[in-house]
Parts: structure tokens; C-alpha cells; sequence
């Protein structure tokens, strides 16, 4: 479950101008900002997840509707120290578009 929530976040952040970037979505606007996950990316990541899924094919991605799930489960394993999340936040408007997990 830890390796699907990971792979979710980092597929999430396709939209946020990875290098699995779809096209036209953060690649004109540039690299995006990282900023530690909180439960007021929320409602911007429930949009990023109901956009195209087509290319979610390899991984898990949330549905909108996981989110909160999702992010309480990002956040109890920050708290143990075995994740540090991230939002992508896309520089032009300052949504989060994306998120990434090390």
C-alpha cells in the first residue's frame, strides 16, 4: 500500500510538469514548486485527479473522491518519519496540480 500511495503521488504530479508531463499541462509554465503536503491542497488535487486518466494506465491515481483518504494516509506515515510529502504547486495560478514522496 506505501509503494501504491507513493507511485500515486508521483503520478499525480504528471500534471505538474514532470518528465511524464501530459502535454499542453505545466510544461509551458515550468518546473513546479514544491511545498510540504497540507490538507488545503485538497480540494486542487481532487481536480488534478479527475482530468484524463489515460495515462494513469501503469500506477494507482486517487480519484477525487480518495483524496482525503489519500492525503490522511500521506500524513500518518510523514508522522513516523518513512515519508516526506510534497504538493506541486503549478507557478502560474499557485494550484496544486501534482505530488511527489521521497
Amino acid at each position: 500500500m506505501q509503494r501504491a500511495a507513493q507511485r500515486a503521488c508521483g503520478v499525480l504530479g504528471r500534471h505538474a510538469g514532470s518528465q511524464h508531463a501530459a502535454p499542453g499541462k505545466l510544461a509551458k509554465a515550468g518546473s513546479p514548486r514544491l511545498e510540504p503536503l497540507s490538507a488545503r491542497d485538497a480540494e486542487d488535487l481532487a481536480v488534478a485527479a479527475a482530468e484524463d486518466r489515460s495515462a494513469y494506465g501503469f500506477t494507482w491515481v486517487p480519484h477525487g473522491s480518495e483524496i482525503d483518504t489519500y492525503l490522511g494516509s500521506q500524513f500518518e506515515r510523514a508522522q513516523t518519519g518513512k515519508l516526506a510529502p510534497f504538493a506541486q504547486i503549478r507557478l502560474d495560478d499557485g494550484r496544486a496540480v501534482g505530488c511527489t514522496a521521497y
